[in-house]
């Protein structure tokens, strides 16, 4: 075993030696639960996205660039050099046809980032909501168990028993929606705030 380890580099060496570690459950479900959300995300793709997604692809490989140059600089090398052996040439200086077909080109181009952005968009968003509702079931549990703890402090004999505001606060659960409400009125005072400061500055 370790004869056969020595053979492999040092990076795929840590790479198996981290691969073969057994994760603790709670950690094998969170990455699963990442894992199932791209598997999701692909399977939601439609003909077309797929499709944009590999054409995008190879348009970002060190192929494409290699290919595009090539076929470039070719056809520019056979334009001017036929009319040396008496031919016409297609596209003669300044290469009309060859502007219009990388602007064609240019725009397909774009075209597939647009998709590829907007799939990457639905992910993220998909991805937001989840950390969205973690975050609010993590602060259920926090509530829960300060509870809990107020609960067994004021319970235990030997423990004198005191008000704790602080504590009483915190085991208090939060409303999603009043946080988005005062997260929202704090936006718009900081909003407003910048105008009147920009409005300020221009009548000075």
């Amino acid at each position: 075993m370790n004869g056969h380890l020595g053979q492999i580099p040092n990076d795929e060496r840590r790479t198996q030696i981290e691969t073969d570690r057994e994760l603790p459950e709670h950690l094998e479900d969170t990455v699963n639960a990442i894992a199932q959300l791209r598997i999701n995300h692909d399977l939601d793709a439609t003909g077309s996205e797929r499709i944009a997604e590999s054409a995008l692809g190879f348009l970002r490989s060190p192929t494409w660039v290699i290919v595009l140059t090539v076929a470039v600089i070719a056809w520019l090398a056979i334009n001017i050099a036929l009319p040396y052996y008496g031919y016409s040439s297609p596209d003669p200086p300044p290469f009309p046809l060859l502007d219009d077909v990388l602007t064609l080109l240019a725009l397909y181009m774009a075209s597939l980032i647009l998709m590829s952005q907007n799939r990457a968009g639905r992910l993220a968003k998909s991805r937001e909501n989840m950390t969205l509702e973690l975050a609010i079931l993590n602060e259920k549990k926090a509530s829960k168990l300060i509870a809990l703890l107020e609960e067994l402090r004021r319970d235990t004999p030997a423990i004198r028993d005191r008000v704790d505001q602080e504590a009483d606060a915190m085991s208090a659960r939060d409303d999603p929606h009043a946080v988005l409400s005062a997260i929202e009125r704090a936006q718009d005072d900081e909003s407003d705030n910048a105008d009147m400061s920009s409005d300020s500055a221009k009548l000075r």
